[in-house]
């Protein structure tokens, strides 16, 4: 049986990313949980205004975000080393878990611009200062991370990779 090199190489790569995203999740989820009160005086300052819907709810809602982010990785580790010996529950999950992440980012991508319009529509002059800031960062970032997670999730559904991936019975 072909083993395909690519798939070798995302499961590799996904693998990586996901073990140290694993380790600096854990340890998020450590501060976060064992700092308590100290924290709680940082979530309790307010909002900007302005402020998206997703900035809101990111803020308001850490803990579980942490917590999700955690178990999304470990999951996600497991997934990638079950995709490197091409189990096929793993190839389906992990087209689904691509997926999530373009919602996610897309999410995220809606936010940005949100707050974008938001802002050079109150100050004309912030339109003029914001030629190439952060938010302009964060927006490419996520499109092209939404452009990645899609191009893997369409070449792992191919059906030249059926006869690769182990059949469960």
């Amino acid at each position: 049986m072909h083993r395909t090199t690519w798939v070798s190489i995302v499961s590799w790569a996904f693998i990586i990313v996901c073990g140290l995203g694993s380790v600096f999740e854990f340890m998020a989820n450590v501060t976060l949980h064992f700092i308590g009160p100290e924290m709680s005086l940082i979530m309790q300052v307010p909002l900007p205004a302005n402020a998206s819907w997703f900035t809101t709810f990111v803020v308001t809602h850490l803990k579980l975000i942490a917590a999700i982010n955690l178990v999304i990785f470990i999951v996600s580790f497991v997934t990638s080393i079950a995709l490197l010996l091409r189990k096929n529950w793993a190839r389906r999950f992990f087209i689904w878990l691509m997926m999530l992440g373009v919602a996610w980012n897309l999410a995220s991508l809606f936010s940005l611009v949100t707050r974008y319009i938001t802002r050079v529509t109150n100050s004309p002059v912030a339109h003029a200062q914001a030629s190439f800031d952060s938010e302009t960062n964060a927006v490419l970032f996520a499109v092209c991370l939404c452009i990645v997670f899609t191009w893997i999730a369409i070449r792992l559904s191919r059906p030249q990779l059926d006869e690769e991936f182990q059949k469960e019975p």
